[in-house]
């Protein structure tokens, strides 16, 4: 995900277009219902809800004191 907001950050002028933000506050705001979570732009919430997802697959493993020798540590990896 890091990259993709590098990505993002790094052209030119350094931001997205503010009016696409400003028209989705204007809409969003005075609503009586709305979505839990609201990203702008879309493109962008498509990357956060991927990168969440992901890291629902993270798995650790914790090494104790009283078991290890090296002390406590954690080791992360990806399923799939």
């Amino acid at each position: 995900m890091p990259a993709g907001f590098d990505s993002l950050l790094g052209n030119d002028h350094g931001r997205l277009d503010p009016t696409e933000m400003i028209d989705a506050m204007v809409r969003i705001v005075p609503s009586d219902m709305s979505k839990f979570c609201n990203v702008v732009p879309e493109f962008v919430e498509k990357m956060l809800k991927q990168s969440q997802a992901e890291a629902w697959d993270i798995t650790i493993r914790v090494f104790h004191p009283r078991r290890s020798t090296t002390g406590i540590f954690a080791e992360t990896s990806r399923n799939g």
